[in-house]
């Protein structure tokens, strides 16, 4: 991949800071994280250049049962390696984790004796991600 090819892709990422995205998830009850893991699974999709990762259906089923801590997983840890901000041991890791608490915390919908507010929360390890990739990128515009 060319450099050119590089920044295109790098710009290409959905830029949102941590607060509106916490925001935008409470106003719509949860539903605004369909939207960030289908950006954010388009932008895996085109930096990786690949045909077979589908961000809308990805980001349509990440919901099920056991498919989301392994699709949370999946993408917690490509956008770790492309961001490259820790070594592959920390990626794997970082994701495992996150991806564990956005599972456990989106199992709590399932619960009766548990109010509806804490399943509005479900977005807390997505403002992680999101904070380091914001990160990433203003690292990247100060290097310019």
């Amino acid at each position: 991949m060319n450099p050119n090819q590089e920044n295109q892709i790098e710009s290409s990422y959905y830029i949102i800071p941590v607060w509106k995205l916490a925001l935008y998830c409470i106003l719509t009850l949860g539903l605004y994280e369909f939207y960030w893991f289908y950006k954010s699974w388009k932008f895996v999709k085109e930096y990786k250049q690949s045909k077979i990762i589908r961000p809308v259906i990805l980001s349509l089923v990440h919901n099920f049962s056991i498919l989301i801590l392994i699709l949370s997983f999946i993408l917690f840890k490509e956008i770790y390696s492309i961001i490259k901000i820790q070594s592959k041991i920390k990626t794997i890791i970082t994701a495992i984790v996150l991806a564990f608490l956005y599972a456990m915390i989106e199992s709590f919908k399932w619960e009766k004796d548990i109010f509806m507010w804490v399943e509005i929360f479900t977005f807390l390890p997505l403002l992680i991600v999101q904070h380091d990739i914001n990160i990433y990128h203003q690292k990247g515009v100060n290097n310019d």
